[in-house]
C-alpha cells in the first residue's frame, strides 16, 4: 500500500521506481546530494 498526501490515493506513486519519501525535505536532500557526490549520507 503506497498512500499519497494525507493518505489520499496518488497513481504517481504506483509506478515503478518510485518511493514517498517522509521527513525534513531539505535534510533528506542534503543526504541524497551527498551521496550521489560520492560522500556518506
Amino acid at each position: 500500500d503506497k498512500p499519497g498526501y494525507a493518505g489520499v490515493p496518488n497513481p504517481l506513486y504506483e509506478r515503478e521506481g518510485v518511493i514517498l519519501m517522509t521527513g525534513d525535505a531539505g535534510k533528506t536532500f542534503d543526504r541524497l546530494l551527498a551521496y550521489a557526490q560520492g560522500g556518506q549520507a
